[in-house]
């Protein structure tokens, strides 16, 4: 009848020596934490199973892609529960070719055009580049609880019905998607802002993001949200470059100057400039692309960064391999540097082979 209590809560209520009152407190915090228990259970296989697909890798020619995230712990309650692992990072393939009907939609704009719709010329040149070049978009919230999944989740919804509305508007991802989903989370999230002298306190979930488009022939462009840069490995040169461009905002913090609305609510830390464009490339072939969050550069804060020496270490035993040969040779000597990484690792691989 009782055995939510377990033997212990169960041996004291059998005894005649303790208080009615004492026993019922007994049984209603035992309810209470096998409710919530249960709530938490739930909760963690729910967040598993509505956990978006990240979608399928691109594939592009000359081009070899792979990746994947390594969420830090399941979260481990002995003897009652263990509740699945989704973690802070989330990870989107945007394979255009593969994720959109590219034919069907060329034709749309065409018979438009036909119609007198001009502008639709621009929109079928844009959806012809897409044969070949594909999107990831990576991001991170802080934090590694279910709760922080589900921010993932919201993200990874907003931007999937942004980039559809783009693909018909304007046959490509721009930065508009970026600064509208920045818009509608700084909106919706609870900040807090209390004055201290002349400092600023806020309670806010930091998100950052990035989001690249690489194309057949090496070339790469990409909008950062306050999220590390890439870094490239030169095959020739067997070293490690970080692309290093101004500072972006994270997802969520300040409004943009460029914001229509912005008057309509007060942004506290004030307001951010415009999310840009940023160009690179993969100069020769075998020059690998490296794409992360900060649990792959710095696993732990106790060590010296893994996206250093020890990484363009393991990067000269590797470089002849494939993507995903990369990828996991890569996770096996991070893991080998630090054991018990305290974050969540997100890596993606794209090398380009001609």
């Amino acid at each position: 009848m009782y055995a939510f209590l377990g033997p212990d809560g169960r041996d004291i209520i059998r005894r005649k020596d303790v208080p009615k009152d004492v026993k019922r407190h007994i049984i209603n915090k035992a309810r209470y934490r096998r409710g919530l228990e249960e709530e938490l259970l739930n909760s963690g296989h729910i967040s598993e199973a509505f956990h978006p697909q990240p979608g399928e890798i691109p594939i592009l020619e000359g081009i070899d892609i792979y990746g994947d995230l390594v969420p830090k712990k399941k979260v481990i309650i002995p003897n009652v529960m263990t509740i699945p692992a989704t973690g802070g990072d989330h990870l989107i393939w945007m394979s255009f070719k593969q994720r959109y009907n590219l034919d069907r939609r060329i034709k749309r704009a065409q018979e438009a055009l036909a119609q007198g719709e001009l502008w639709q010329q621009r929109i079928i040149d844009n959806l012809f580049l897409n044969y070949h070049r594909a999107g990831v978009l990576i991001a991170d919230v802080t934090g590694h609880q279910q709760t922080d999944a589900h921010l993932n989740h919201i993200l990874h919804q907003a931007f999937m019905v942004g980039a559809n509305y783009e693909m018909k508007e304007k046959g490509e991802i721009t930065t508009e998607l970026l600064e509208t989903i920045n818009s509608r989370f700084f909106r919706t999230s609870a900040i807090t802002i209390q004055p201290e002298g002349n400092s600023t306190i806020g309670k806010i979930k930091a998100i950052t993001m990035i989001y690249i488009e690489v194309w057949e022939g090496g070339k790469c462009k990409y909008i950062t949200c306050g999220h590390p840069y890439p870094v490239t490995f030169s095959y020739k040169e067997k070293t490690l470059t970080e692309v290093v461009k101004p500072t972006s905002i994270s997802i969520g913090y300040q409004l943009s100057e460029e914001d229509i609305d912005k008057s309509t609510i007060w942004s506290p830390l004030g307001l951010k400039p415009p999310y840009v464009i940023n160009e690179m490339k993969l100069e020769m072939p075998g020059d690998i692309l490296l794409l992360y969050t900060d649990g792959f550069s710095e696993p732990n804060n106790e060590q010296p960064p893994f996206l250093g020496e020890p990484a363009r270490e393991a990067l000269k035993k590797l470089k002849d391999k494939n993507a995903r040969e990369i990828y996991d040779g890569l996770i096996k000597a991070l893991l080998e540097y630090c054991p018990e990484p305290e974050d969540d690792i997100t890596l993606v691989i794209a090398k380009r082979t001609k």
